[in-house]
């Protein structure tokens, strides 16, 4: 999880695809990937909960003039020995 944000972070666009699990990569795009990380100041993320293959956080960011949190619970699925992020449910 950490590692997923600080590729948002840097707009490290093509490492976010690659950790996105294979099965679940058609409902997103490198493009709206790319967007969403370029499009938003991040500034803190912080892990609320982690057990085995769920973790839920915080990830902070501003865009423009406002401050936003990103809540989620997200599943990461282990596959050859890779971790990879399966799916998520946002908080509202």
């Amino acid at each position: 999880m950490r590692s997923r944000y600080a590729a948002y972070a840097l707009h490290l666009i093509d490492y976010l695809w690659d950790t996105t699990h294979p099965s679940k990569r058609h409902l997103y795009s490198k493009a709206d990937m790319g967007k969403w990380a370029k499009d938003n100041h991040w500034i803190g993320l912080e892990v609320v909960h982690a057990k085995k293959d769920v973790v839920e956080f915080k990830a902070f960011y501003h865009q423009g003039l406002k401050r936003y949190v990103h809540h989620e619970r997200s599943v990461f699925k282990k596959d050859a020995g890779k971790w990879y992020y399966f799916s998520g449910a946002h908080f509202h």
